[in-house]
């Protein structure tokens, strides 16, 4: 037995408890026996619990569903929102027979968004969480242990860095520098990295691309810190740019990694 257009009536009411006592009592009688009745019900029921008929607004929001409300609210998501109601009345134009397969599809249609907003939101990963993810800074090596330190500057500086006292590090950082005739690469890893975390990001770009332009073996070391900063900056067109190079040769410092970070967002 198909629904006429009574019986929805009835459940729309049924589903906004806006029947009265004697109605209501008699609707859950017919729920009883007429399955298309409690299909019905429960896919509307369903599809309301998680979105209003306006613009599938979801309820009880937290953090990390507010992404998924914005896209929603996109152009795409009303495209689609659309092609549902234009099946939606193509099917009601049809025969009572077909009214079923009405059902089918709005339950379809309800699992397409929510499997739109998993794979959309759940799989994508930020440009700041990939920094979080990619950056390390236990493994520059110890200043001490190679023995760049010829005074105490050096582990004075290294020592702040461990603390995370980056802006204590960058002034002692910068007296070494500032009276050595040379400087090691690794000084100049330590150098960048604090004005990294200092969001000093243009001087640390500048002390990357030294270490770059420098003719030690670990100048390609430049290009991955770079593509940190560029990262934090959520830069991704210069974050890519950078890994292309470190991956162009499998010399290059961190070329694996470069490969599978590039894999990500290209994505």
């Amino acid at each position: 037995m198909s629904l006429s257009e009574n019986l929805q009536n009835q459940a729309d009411d049924y589903l906004k408890d806006t029947l009265s006592i004697n109605a209501r009592k008699a609707f859950e009688l017919l729920l009883q026996e007429n399955q298309e009745l409690v299909d019905y019900i429960s896919i509307n029921k369903e599809m309301q619990a998680h979105y209003n008929e306006e613009d599938w607004s979801f309820v009880d929001l937290d953090e990390e569903t507010v992404e998924l409300e914005d896209y929603l609210k996109s152009d795409k998501a009303k495209a689609f929102k659309a092609s549902v109601k234009k099946v939606n009345d193509s099917f009601v134009k049809e025969k009572p027979s077909n009214r079923k397969n009405y059902f089918s599809y709005l339950a379809i249609a309800a699992s397409v968004v929510f499997l739109i907003g998993y794979f959309v939101f759940n799989n994508s990963t930020s440009n700041l969480e990939l920094y979080e993810n990619y950056n390390s800074w236990q493994e520059l090596p110890s200043l001490i242990n190679r023995g760049d330190v010829d005074d105490t500057t050096l582990a004075e500086a290294e020592n702040a860095f461990i603390n995370k006292n980056y802006e204590k590090a960058h002034l002692f950082f910068d007296a070494y520098i500032q009276n050595s005739y040379t400087v090691s690469t690794t000084v100049l890893l330590y150098q960048g990295v604090v004005f990294l975390e200092l969001n000093e990001y243009n001087n640390a770009l500048t002390t990357f691309n030294e270490l770059i332009e420098s003719n030690s073996l670990d100048n390609s070391k430049g290009y991955w810190y770079k593509v940190l900063v560029y990262l934090k900056m959520d830069d991704k067109v210069n974050a890519i740019k950078q890994l292309e190079i470190i991956t162009s040769n499998p010399e290059n410092y961190k070329f694996v990694e470069a490969q599978e970070l590039l894999e990500k967002l290209r994505d």
